[in-house]
């Protein structure tokens, strides 16, 4: 399921559903995570690399979990 107006995209993948909720607590998730402020979230996603990248998936992957009110995933 895809909901492009709420930011909530849900997948199947090895046979469980993982979601990811993107918006603002998504962003200050990242944010924390990076230990960046969030004026400084669109140039370190775009400079961050891989880490960052995987860091801006957890945060919306969080921010899901939390909206569901589910367990939070682990970062594997």
């Amino acid at each position: 399921m895809v909901d492009k107006y709420k930011g909530i995209v849900e997948l199947e993948i090895a046979g469980k559903k993982r979601g990811f909720k993107f918006g603002t607590r998504a962003m200050l998730l990242f944010c924390e995570r990076e230990g960046i402020e969030l004026k400084d979230f669109d140039v370190r996603l775009k400079e961050g690399g891989v880490i960052a990248s995987l860091n801006f998936y957890y945060a919306g992957a969080l921010a899901y979990s939390k909206l569901m009110k589910e367990d939070e995933p682990s970062f594997d």
